[in-house]
């Protein structure tokens, strides 16, 4: 897995739910680094990818979330076209 897209809750909605802080200190320990989350102030998208990915195509990965907040839902359409991931 290079990319993963997660919603998350900042503040617990239910008992035993993990929440972001929780969610994220996993994914690190899976070797996932966060490079765009929403800013709503409890449930919040949060798009992880691979630490070595990153390390490796850092660059590209920044210009392809640039491009994907200009254009909202076409982030598929653009990491598709541009070969991200493959």
């Amino acid at each position: 897995v290079k990319l993963m897209h997660v919603e998350v809750e900042t503040t617990q909605m239910w008992p035993g739910q993990k929440v972001e802080s929780e969610v994220l200190s996993l994914a690190s320990s899976l070797g996932f680094v966060a490079v765009a989350r929403g800013d709503h102030p409890i449930q919040r998208d949060v798009i992880l990818v691979n630490r070595d990915w990153y390390a490796d195509d850092r660059t590209r990965i920044h210009a392809v979330l640039r491009l994907a907040s200009w254009q909202g839902p076409a982030l598929s359409r653009i990491m598709a076209w541009s070969n991200i991931g493959r």
